[in-house]
């Protein structure tokens, strides 16, 4: 194996290989939907024979069969071989710094789904929670036993930490649960869940003059929008002061009332951008193939989902230079 220069980081050896493959696909996100796509190019090749077919067309039918089980093979081979090359490069950046302690086969094993992990965490920062802690892993089971849908969730700091080991727990796969216990779990998991949300307010801001119905200068860089009386009159109460129940979180701004919260249009544009696309706006823009939602097969939304919406239509029209979770202004 060729020798690596003393104090080599063996994330970085893994990054290089998934740099490699991007001739092959430009995120792992698109794996999956890329191997779909290959298959189904092969199936529409493929017409059961008529009752009564000549010899020669039940040869074809049974070519086209056996071509369909190759590409599978092919696929499932594929996936093999970047696991493979995953696990090579932690050995071979383990053996350069000179380590005298065996790697496990979780080692192994996490280094080789680091990008599936990312991806877990991509999905749940927007599906449920947009900042998770890295203090809460690892997570062992059983998973704390918490009515998720109780009040009592979010009396404390803990009770919430718990409702979100609980529906981590419920949102991993069973086959990766464990994983979840190994030290380096946590920090795979967060930067998925860090990534995604400037994405979100990328595709929502290019949008927000449509989605606000406001001058589209005042979403330029730099504008003051905390100084902008059409974007404060959708965020401060009629005392002047921020609020958890923003205006701009009801169908009628002027006039807010408590059945009416989140029932805004606003929100669902934001969610059929983030998930769908900018073009999604568009009344007759062609579907994306490649967008959030049938990446990560989202069928329901999530009282999560509606969080977020609210969280970045608020950072919006705020004014404030970085989503955190305690704004700068609002």
């Amino acid at each position: 194996m060729p020798q690596r220069a003393q104090g080599e980081d063996f994330t970085q050896d893994i990054q290089n290989i998934d740099s490699s493959s991007a001739a092959d696909s430009t995120d792992s996100d698109s794996d999956q939907s890329n191997d779909d796509s290959d298959l189904l190019r092969v199936r529409t090749a493929i017409a059961a024979p008529p009752l009564n077919a000549s010899a020669e067309d039940l040869r074809k039918a049974s070519l086209y069969v056996a071509l369909e089980l190759a590409q599978r093979l092919l696929l499932d081979m594929r996936g093999k071989y970047w696991e493979a090359l995953k696990k090579n490069a932690l050995l071979e950046a383990t053996l350069s710094k000179g380590r005298k302690t065996k790697l496990t086969n979780k080692d192994l094993a996490l280094a080789a789904k680091e990008d599936t992990i990312k991806n877990y965490g991509r999905k749940f920062s927007v599906t449920h929670c947009l900042w998770v802690d890295t203090i809460i892993f690892p997570l062992r089971a059983p998973p704390p036993r918490i009515d998720l849908t109780s009040k009592e969730r979010w009396l404390s700091p803990m009770s919430i930490q718990d409702g979100v080991k609980a529906e981590i727990f419920l949102f991993i796969l069973p086959a990766d649960h464990n994983m979840m216990a190994h030290k380096n779990f946590g920090s795979h998991f967060v930067k998925g869940v860090n990534s995604v949300r400037a994405e979100i307010v990328s595709d929502v801001k290019s949008c927000a003059a449509a989605i606000f119905n406001l001058d589209a200068k005042f979403f330029m860089r730099g504008y003051a929008r905390d100084l902008e009386p059409a974007c404060r009159a959708l965020l401060l109460n009629p005392q002047g002061a921020y609020t958890k129940f923003a205006p701009v979180l009801f169908p009628r701004p002027d006039r807010v009332s408590r059945d009416d919260f989140f029932k805004t249009s606003k929100l669902v544009y934001i969610l059929k951008v983030s998930l769908f696309g900018r073009s999604s706006l568009a009344a007759n823009a062609p579907p994306t193939p490649k967008t959030k939602a049938k990446i990560w097969e989202l069928r329901a939304v999530t009282p999560g989902l509606i969080a977020a919406a609210a969280i970045v239509a608020i950072f919006i029209l705020s004014g404030d230079k970085e989503l955190v979770e305690i704004g700068d202004k609002s």
